[in-house]
Formats: C-alpha cells, structure tokens, sequence
C-alpha cells in the first residue's frame, strides 16, 4: 500500500510559472511502444467550445505493480507542461492602503503568502485543453464541468479563458487512472480532494486491503516515490482526527 501523509487536503499543481518559478522546455509525450500509457487527449474529441468526453476507462493493476508507474505517469505530465515549479515559501508585502501604509495581512505577520498567475498565452492554452480535458474525463462530474468549460470557452475571453474549476484533484484522478488504480476501491477518482483523502482514512481506521492509500499523521511514516503528500487548505485541518471530525 502506498501513504498519504496529512495535514489535509491534496496539493497537485502544474501551473504556468509565475515570479519564483522555473520553467524548462516542453516535452511531448512519449509514444505508446516507449511508454504503455493513453494519451489525457484521447479521452475526449473537439476542439475548445465543442469539446466532448468520448472514453472515460481506467486500467486496474494490482497495487504492487503501480508505484512507478503512478510516477512516471506523473512525470511525464510534467514534462508536457514544461516542468514548472512554484516556490511556495515566498512571501510578499501587501500593497499599501490608505495613506501608503502597507496593510496588515490576514494573520497579522505584515506579508502574507500568494500566488500569482500570469495571463494565459492563448496558444499555450490551446495546446494543453485537451489534455486538461482529458483529466475531467476520468472524473464523476466531468461531462458538467466540462460543458460549462464550453460556455466559458466561447465566451469573450475565447480559448484563452482560465478554468473555471480547479484541475487539481482531476489530475490526480486521471494520474492513478492511467497508473494502474482504476478500480474505485483501490482509489476513488474525485473532482474534489477531500473525497480520496477521507478513503485513505477510513482504509486505516477499517484495516481496508482494497484501498491503495492509506492516511498518516505527519512524521509516522517514511515517505517515498508514489505517496501523496497533503497540506490544509479550507480549513487548515492539521492532524487526521480534526479531518475525522468533519468526513462527511
């Protein structure tokens, strides 16, 4: 079984790079006879504002086959966005308010942490919706998102309109689709975090065999390739048993 490391919720982001980023050159996916894994765009058809799911299966491996695999299904995505890295421990002043003061930050501190996102190249945009697109299409709910996608594609911002929903938890759901854990027992594919994250928790609590992660406080196990790390988000949660206090 793999590990999921609290505090809660999932963190995956592969985001265009920003000030304390890096970026590197884009890479296309290996082909099929190099690498046996099905392309995100070959889940759906049509271009952005038409777009359609047209296959939405998973392959199912028994657990220990998929650790690697779940990697370098991971990495090969990274490499098609370009190996963008987000330096999370930046920290900027707020800009001043009245007066020219710098206004206080929401904890108090004086700066506060934020990302931020430059304005979407329309080209690059395109080149990366299907793939995105194919992430939705391993999920519950991803027909919706992405006909609402659709609207928002053919509205005034065109193809280089932003996602209206957050990926995220769609990439990792299409990551452990093509990694081997197809099967919902094993990882239960999700729109949203929170929904693996309480199935590695109540793997542990039951003993469950079928699911592939199971949840850890902090600092109670070894962390290695294939596990998830899990950071709090909204709300901060920053051990399992304030997320216990909430499942549901």
């Amino acid at each position: 079984m793999k590990t999921l490391i609290l505090p809660l919720a999932a963190f995956a982001l592969l985001a265009a790079p920003t000030d304390g980023s890096a970026q590197q050159s884009l890479l296309d996916r290996l082909p099929p006879d190099q690498f046996d894994v099905v392309p995100p765009t070959d889940h759906v058809v049509g271009e952005p504002g038409a777009m359609k799911i047209q296959q939405s299966g998973c392959r199912a491996l028994p657990t220990g086959r998929t650790r690697r695999r779940l990697v370098d299904v991971a990495v090969q995505e990274w490499g098609f966005f370009g190996f963008s890295i987000v330096d999370e421990t930046i920290t900027e002043r707020r800009s001043a308010g009245p007066g020219g003061q710098a206004a206080p930050s929401p904890t108090g501190s004086g700066t506060h942490s934020r990302r931020r996102f430059r304005r979407l190249d329309p080209r690059e945009s395109e080149r990366v919706a299907a793939s995105i697109g194919g992430y939705w299409a391993v999920t519950p709910w991803g027909d919706w998102i992405l006909e609402k996608q659709n609207e928002a594609w053919n509205g005034s911002g065109g193809v280089g309109t932003r996602w209206r929903n957050p990926w995220s938890a769609a990439f990792l759901s299409r990551v452990m689709c093509e990694g081997g854990l197809g099967d919902a027992n094993q990882f239960q594919r999700a729109i949203a975090h929170h929904t693996y994250i309480d199935q590695a928790i109540r793997a542990r609590d039951r003993g469950t065999t079928q699911s592939a992660f199971v949840a850890y406080d902090v600092g109670e196990a070894e962390i290695e390739p294939g596990d998830l790390l899990c950071r709090g988000s909204r709300p901060a949660y920053r051990n399992l048993a304030e997320r216990r206090r909430q499942m549901g």
